[in-house]
């Protein structure tokens, strides 16, 4: 079992991670205010370790743009439409690599 907190938008996100612990971030890449890429960029700057532990949702697979952010950071993502299986997955991926 997962406790969950859940943010708007990527300042939000970077809110709540000043205010608590967390051992992954999901995100998706298109939010309004902050997108998960510009939440990705801060986290790299604030905390290495959850950046790296950062997993991207995205219904934009075929931007250029998103392609390259995606390929370059490396990190799990997972295109929409997803089952919830694959998050798990995913989760447990990451956590488990500790």
């Amino acid at each position: 079992n997962h406790l969950v907190d859940t943010a708007k938008n990527g300042r939000e996100a970077l809110a709540l991670i000043a205010e608590r612990t967390y051992d992954l971030v999901i995100t998706d890449i298109k939010m309004p205010d902050m997108g998960g890429r510009e939440l990705y960029e801060q986290l790299v700057k604030q905390d290495p370790r959850l950046a790296s532990r950062t997993i991207f949702i995205t219904g934009d697979t075929v931007s250029p743009d998103t392609r390259t952010f995606l390929q370059q950071v490396k990190n799990p993502v997972l295109a929409k439409p997803f089952r919830v299986r694959e998050v798990r997955e995913t989760i447990e991926r990451i956590l488990g690599e500790t």
